[in-house]
């Protein structure tokens, strides 16, 4: 038997299972490090949007929720794109406005 070609193949085989570990784990860090980001960003955005569409609308009565929900798309897009979002998620975005307003409309 030859001891040193055996001991290489087992220790290649170890690194080559460690650097896959390695690699999936980095993977998953990235991932929730900037889908984090990416959603505080959505969140945060979104959240003003709809406080500067409320303070705009306040004393309008007869406007549409669909109105205001264009406008704070808008606005929330804008804040995104000079945040440099390069792909804005339009279903995201609504969906995140959709909260922000649920929100604010328990907290008062």
């Amino acid at each position: 038997m030859n001891w040193p070609n055996l001991l290489q193949g087992i220790i290649q085989s170890l690194s080559t299972i460690l650097i896959t570990f390695l690699m999936f784990y980095l993977a998953g860090f990235l991932k929730k490090r900037f889908g984090k980001d990416l959603s505080d960003k959505y969140l945060k955005a979104a959240n003003i949007a709809v406080k500067i569409t409320e303070q705009v609308y306040k004393k309008t009565e007869n406007i549409s929720n669909e109105k205001k929900k264009n406008m704070a798309m808008n606005i929330a897009k804008e804040i995104l794109e000079k945040e440099n979002e390069k792909k804005i998620d339009d279903k995201l975005l609504d969906r995140t406005i959709e909260a922000s307003v649920y929100e604010i409309g328990r907290n008062k």
